[in-house]
């Protein structure tokens, strides 16, 4: 069969990049790309159509499927990108009758849903979908028994129908490497810090989360299953030789949680010589000092954890599982070792109030952190917290309108004591407060000296500083 595949474009939603800028950073999509795999291991035929990394709009990747005229089209969504895959798809069924598949976090959340209100998507894919995917275009070609394939959502006489749950792949390392082939690489682009904008792919190692933040939604499950090393440097190797791979974002959850693993790899990185810089996420209670030191040594330029909030009480709260001394420590650990070091906040969890928003603008001050991001609190379903916030608890939800999920410039929640407009105003603050300072503007001039001029890179520093001058400016003109 003829498959086609595709990822709307998401800047758009954010409001922060536009269509045709060139220089932006743009991730594969890996979750099609794994898809694309399974299916051409089963002699089918794939085109994946990247809305983002082509500066396609939703019409125009509708085009595309007109042009390549597909037996199937399917599209990944999260919450927020859910609205622009349903009308792509949407468009499909209407206007040419090509059977439609979703994929991705919000279709396996909520199946009944998008099932009962949109009668343009005749299927969904739950969860992990490598294995249901392939079975699932076995039966359409073949008997048409969809009871029997896991993990299946889809309608049978106007009723939804929802298979029972797949279990998790326990061996990842059976599924086929990610389709690279299929997208143009040298769309994806990472700003590396002294060398610019470098071409990049995303690598995962493993699946699962263990930890129970209450804010997040898992996927792939608390049970963390974890790729063989080798297997894992291979995929470096084969991506830094066949398709000129300079920069690797490695996507696991919590990179450094088993230290003995991360130094295995680490080696073997070493050891082949392999000239490619990376990035990964990591838990301040993971990160060990020899760990890190190995990491450096590998070619890991930048490391990010989420720290959340600056008030240990709404940390607790939200059941994070680390202090604020331990962020204090992984950072200075960080620091003294030489990574470029990220943290990513959020405003607004259940029962903060303006105390705690400026403690976590304060903290992130504090921290020895060298880019901070600052997101509004946004409950995505199947999270512990969006249930809460349906029951008011602490927070209460304004909207179910799915496009403004968006965690930048909007907020679909209020809090007792903070509006919605507070709140999208306190992310401002938050942004200005952090660059404005001659600490962080001064670390961003060393940067552009030693040869980081990717002006994207700049962006959230250009951003405080803009706030800063429109706030003196108002207080001048007054």
């Amino acid at each position: 069969m003829r498959v086609l595949l595709t990822r709307p474009a998401y800047s758009p939603l954010y409001q922060l990049i536009t269509s045709k800028t060139k220089w932006k950073l743009v991730f594969p999509p890996m979750g099609l790309l794994y898809i694309a795999a399974a299916l051409e291991e089963e002699g089918h035929q794939v085109e994946v159509v990247d809305g983002e990394a082509d500066n396609l709009t939703s019409d125009e990747i509708v085009q595309r499927v007109e042009v390549s005229k597909p037996d199937i089209v399917g599209a990944g969504a999260t919450t927020v990108d859910f609205e622009q895959a349903k009308w792509i798809l949407s468009q499909v069924k209407e206007r040419f009758g090509v059977m439609t598949v979703l994929g991705g976090a919000h279709g396996t959340i909520l199946p009944n849903q998008v099932l009962e209100e949109n009668h343009h998507i005749d299927y969904i894919v739950r969860g992990e979908g490598e294995i249901t995917i392939r079975e699932l275009l076995n039966e359409i070609g073949g008997n048409k028994n969809f009871s029997q394939v896991d993990g299946l959502s889809y309608r049978e006489e106007g009723r939804v129908i929802n298979n029972r749950e797949r279990g998790l792949i326990s061996d990842l390392d059976k599924n086929p490497l990610p389709a690279r082939h299929l997208i143009d690489g040298s769309k994806y682009l990472f700003p590396v810090p002294r060398k610019g904008m470098q071409i990049m792919t995303s690598i995962q190692t493993a699946r699962g989360c263990p930890f129970g933040c209450t804010y997040c939604y898992q996927m792939f499950g608390r049970e963390v299953r974890f790729r063989e090393p080798t297997l894992v440097v291979n995929e470096i190797e084969d991506c830094v030789n066949r398709w000129g791979v300079r920069f690797v974002s490695f996507v696991d959850d919590t990179f450094t949680i088993k230290r003995e693993r991360v130094i295995e790899i680490c080696n073997q990185i070493i050891r082949r010589g392999l000239k490619v810089s990376w990035s990964c996420l990591a838990r301040a209670d993971t990160v060990k000092e020899d760990m890190l030191k190995k990491m450096k040594e590998a070619g890991c330029r930048l490391v990010s954890t989420g720290v959340e909030s600056g008030n240990q009480e709404i940390l607790n709260r939200v059941k994070k599982g680390v202090t604020l001394k331990q962020y204090e420590e992984a950072y200075r650990l960080l620091k003294k070792i030489g990574f470029e070091t990220r943290g990513s906040f959020i405003l607004g969890l259940p029962y903060e109030n303006t105390k705690t928003l400026r403690s976590t603008v304060d903290f992130a001050k504090k921290l020895q952190l060298d880019r901070a991001f600052f997101n509004i609190f946004t409950p995505y379903p199947g999270s512990q917290l969006f249930e809460a916030t349906t029951r008011g608890e602490g927070v209460h939800l304004l909207t179910h309108c799915w496009e403004d999920f968006r965690r930048w410039g909007n907020a679909v929640i209020e809090l007792d004591d903070v509006s919605r407009d507070e709140l999208i105003e306190w992310q401002k603050i938050a942004m200005m407060e952090f660059y404005a300072r001659p600490k962080t503007i001064l670390w961003h001039i060393r940067e552009f000296i030693r040869g980081e001029h990717s002006m994207y890179y700049y962006r959230p520093l250009f951003f405080g500083l803009g706030e800063f001058y429109q706030r003196k400016l108002k207080i001048f003109r007054k």
